[in-house]
C-alpha cells in the first residue's frame, strides 16, 4: 500500500516536472519574443528620429550657407543655388528677392487676390479685369489639363501677377511635414514655369499662416524654410467670406468685402489686399467685380498686383529673411 503510494507521488512529481520543462520554456519565449517585438518598435522609432534629425541637419546646412548678397541687392548671373541637393526647384536668386526695406505706394491701393483657381470662372474674371483695366493677382492651384495651362498663361500674357497656393490644397498632404510642403509647391512652381515661362517668389498658405489645422511649430519652421529660399507669403485685410464650398450672393460678396474696407478707412488705413475664391461654386464674383471696382475707382484707390516688392500681409511673423 506504501509502495503503490509512492508510485503514485513519484507519477506526480514526473508528470509535473515535464510539464514544468514544458510549460516555463514556453512562457520565457513569449516573454522574450513580447520584449524582442517592444525593442524592434523603439529601434525603428529611434531610426526614424535620427533619419529626421539628419535631414534636419542637411536642411538646416543648406539654410544657413551665406549667399552672395543680402537679399534685394545684386548678385552675379552665376549664383549657385544652395539647396541644389534639396528641392533644387524651390530658390529664387539673391537679384529676384524681395527688398530688405518695402517702399509703400502712399496712395490708396487695392490689391485683389483670387485663390484656388484656374476655374470655369477665371476667364470671366480676366474678361472683367481687363475691362476695367485693373491689375490683380492668381494664386493658383496645380492642374495639368490642358485649359488649365492656358489660364496660367492668359493670367500671365495679361499682366497680372500669378502665385502659389499649393499643388492639392489638401491640407492632410501639405501640411503633413515640412518636406511635403516642400514637394508640393516644387511641383506646382514646375507647372507654372512650364506653362508661362514665368517662376513664381510668392505665395499664400491654404487656410493662411494663422490655419489652426497646423501645428504652430511646423507652421514656423515652413516659414523660416521658404523665407531662406527667398520666397515671401502674403495673407490677407479683406475677405469677400466666399470659402464656403457653394455659391454666394452678390450682395454677401459686395458687402463683405465694403464692410471691412469700411472698417478700414475708419481706422485711418488706405490700403487693402482682399482675398477672393477662384472657385467654380463662385459664379457671382465676375458679377459683382464691375460693382466693386467703380466704386473704389471712386474713392480715389489704385489697383495693382501682388508682388515681393509690395509689403506683405502676415498673420505670423517670424522673421523669415
Amino acid at each position: 500500500m506504501v509502495n503503490r503510494r509512492n508510485v503514485r507521488i513519484f507519477k506526480t512529481v514526473i508528470i509535473s516536472a515535464i510539464i514544468a520543462m514544458i510549460v516555463i520554456p514556453t512562457i520565457i519565449a513569449i516573454v522574450q519574443s513580447v520584449r524582442i517585438g517592444y525593442l524592434q518598435s523603439e529601434i525603428v522609432e529611434l531610426y526614424t528620429q535620427v533619419a529626421d534629425l539628419s535631414k534636419r541637419s542637411e536642411r538646416n546646412s543648406i539654410s544657413n550657407k551665406p549667399l552672395l548678397d543680402s537679399p534685394g541687392g545684386s548678385a552675379s548671373q552665376d549664383e549657385e543655388n544652395p539647396f541644389k541637393d534639396y528641392h533644387p526647384g524651390l530658390w529664387i536668386p539673391t537679384k529676384d528677392r524681395a527688398p530688405d526695406n518695402y517702399t509703400e505706394n502712399s496712395s490708396p491701393m487695392i490689391y485683389f487676390t483670387f485663390d484656388d483657381g484656374p476655374s470655369p470662372v477665371t476667364d470671366e474674371v480676366l474678361d472683367i479685369l481687363k475691362e476695367k483695366g485693373v491689375k490683380a493677382t492668381f494664386f493658383v492651384i496645380g492642374r495639368e489639363d490642358e485649359e488649365s495651362k492656358r489660364l496660367y498663361k492668359r493670367i500671365v500674357d495679361e499682366g497680372h501677377a500669378i502665385a502659389m497656393h499649393s499643388y492639392t490644397h489638401d491640407y492632410s498632404k501639405v501640411y503633413a511635414s515640412i518636406d511635403s510642403f516642400l514637394e508640393e509647391f516644387e511641383r506646382l512652381s514646375q507647372v507654372i514655369v512650364d506653362a508661362t515661362g514665368v517662376k513664381p517668389t510668392v505665395y499664400r498658405f491654404p487656410g493662411g499662416s494663422n490655419n489652426s489645422n497646423v501645428d504652430p511649430g511646423l507652421m514656423k519652421e515652413i516659414i523660416q524654410e521658404m523665407g531662406a529660399r527667398g520666397y515671401v507669403f502674403y495673407d490677407w485685410h479683406t475677405s469677400a467670406e466666399d470659402a464656403v464650398g457653394h455659391s454666394v450672393t452678390e450682395e454677401h460678396l459686395y458687402n463683405a468685402i465694403m464692410k471691412n474696407i469700411n472698417n478700414r478707412e475708419k481706422s485711418g488705413y488706405n490700403r487693402a489686399i482682399i482675398l477672393a475664391h477662384d472657385s467654380s461654386a463662385n459664379v457671382n464674383l465676375p458679377k459683382v467685380l464691375p460693382r466693386l471696382i467703380d466704386e473704389l475707382k471712386e474713392r480715389g484707390y489704385l489697383f495693382d498686383s501682388v508682388t515681393n516688392r509690395v509689403q506683405p500681409e502676415q498673420f505670423v511673423k517670424v522673421g523669415q529673411k
